[in-house]
């Protein structure tokens, strides 16, 4: 017992960061609610009373930055994560729903009926929140078969858990530049109901290499609104969605579709996080066109609806080896790129990372929140900041103690209601936990 209360007291002080504790291996968790006198089961771990611990989700082997999902749920969030061919669980989806009260419903499996190559690249997949309690999935992944084109199709299921049902009579093949050449995709809502599904695809032909967006009308169940023209391989100018617009990237040919989001009544198009763009298309101009702004390496786009462009921020320089893990310093930059490609500086923040990416969650049409670990990839704190883009006014207004000494791999947030839910991935040697905490809107 001295031993436990030794770290308690650690926990319900200040002192449980500077130690690098670590959640979930310690000899403090109470899985059958029991501690000791004075102190609380909270979250799984025995801590005084009205501490601060985060919730754990789920541990798993390993996990990819980009397969840590959210989306809204009742008056929380539906979190999604991914396990691989090769994995023990074999290629799945499952998902927990978290509620504002801090509480997390079972575990549910989104998809096990993906068929996935386990010497390939792992599959991508997006969910977006559909009628009726369900929820749409798409997964997109490299062939099975003899033919080169990667694979995407769209899924719907019970988002109480249940075999998931194919939206789309099959799966559709895409261009690609290469074998490993697979796209995230991307679900977008649209304002009159309805989906559109962005897929970058790499395109070779005997001229030249480009990227080309891929965007899929779908209705309100997943569905395509209308039939595909059929694509065979070996058709490079050949559209397999509905629509397609050739972006004019000379780099990151071999990209996905990181955000999507709508600007002044159109979409936005995200591709690739080292060398972002966004990709505007504009149906209604006679012909038809598409915006594309680059921004600064490694920059990160803001979903806000600014009038005068697309926000975005800067992050701060790594310094030392210059790798992703490295410590980073000095100001992030606050700043918005108008269609003209201009930018123009709104604030100075203080430092954010790359590599954990931050994360935004929108508030309304010009303000949200910034979540990321500043300088460390191992911070013991997330940093809060509430940023209006319209402005450029930057406020810290909360942190949330990780209490572990773990790698932060990604961070995503979004507000429901009056919350604001955290959720981040925290990676060591062959493990990966999901944990997350709720925070009423600072």
């Amino acid at each position: 017992m001295r031993r436990v209360l030794g770290w308690l007291l650690l926990v319900g002080s200040s002192a449980a960061a500077a130690c690098s504790t670590e959640l979930g291996d310690l000899p403090a968790r109470c899985p059958d609610g029991e501690c000791p006198e004075g102190y609380d089961c909270i979250n799984g771990v025995c801590a005084l009373p009205g501490t601060a611990v985060p919730i754990t989700v789920a541990t798993l082997g390993n996990l990819r930055e980009g397969d840590l999902q959210i989306i809204p749920r009742g008056d929380g969030v539906m979190i999604a994560w991914e396990t691989y061919p090769y994995s023990e669980l074999g290629q799945r989806i499952f998902a927990r729903t978290l509620s504002a009260d801090g509480s997390l419903g079972s575990e549910v499996v989104l998809d096990e009926s993906w068929e996935a190559d386990p010497g390939a690249v792992e599959p991508f997949f997006s969910i977006a929140p559909a009628e009726g309690g369900r929820v749409l999935i798409a997964i997109s992944s490299s062939p099975i078969d003899d033919d080169p084109r990667p694979r995407v199709r769209v899924f719907s299921v019970d988002g109480d858990g249940g075999p998931s049902e194919p939206a789309w009579p099959s799966e559709v093949r895409m261009a690609t530049i290469g074998y490993g050449n697979v796209s995230q995709p991307r679900f977008l809502a649209k304002p009159d109901g309805g989906f559109e599904l962005g897929y970058f695809a790499g395109v070779a032909d005997p001229m030249e290499t480009i990227g080309r967006l891929a965007l899929f009308d779908l209705e309100a169940d997943g569905s395509l609104a209308t039939p595909l023209a059929p694509c065979e391989a070996g058709e490079p100018e050949c559209c397999a969605a509905h629509r397609c617009w050739e972006s004019t990237r000379t780099q990151g040919i071999a990209a996905g579709v990181e955000q999507a989001f709508r600007w002044q009544g159109r979409s936005v198009w995200v591709i690739d996080k080292t060398r972002p763009s966004c990709m505007i298309p504009d149906d209604t101009s006679d012909p038809p066109i598409v915006d594309e702004l680059f921004f600064d390496k490694l920059s990160l786009p803001l979903v806000s609806d600014t009038a005068d462009g697309i926000a975005f921020v800067a992050p701060s320089e790594r310094t030392g080896d210059k790798l992703p893990t490295a410590p980073a310093s000095g100001a992030a930059h606050l700043a918005l790129r108008d269609l003209d490609g201009d930018a123009s500086e709104l604030a100075e923040l203080p430092v954010v990372r790359d590599a954990p990416r931050a994360a935004w969650a929108p508030r309304d049409a010009t303000r949200g929140y910034l979540v990321s670990p500043g300088e460390l990839v191992d911070s013991p704190s997330l940093r809060v900041f509430r940023v209006d883009t319209e402005s450029g006014a930057v406020s810290d207004v909360a942190s949330i103690d990780r209490i572990s000494s773990l790698e932060i791999g990604s961070v995503t947030a979004a507000v429901v209601g009056d919350s604001l839910f955290v959720v981040w991935l925290e990676t060591a040697d062959e493990r990966a936990v999901i944990r997350a905490t709720v925070l009423p809107l600072p």
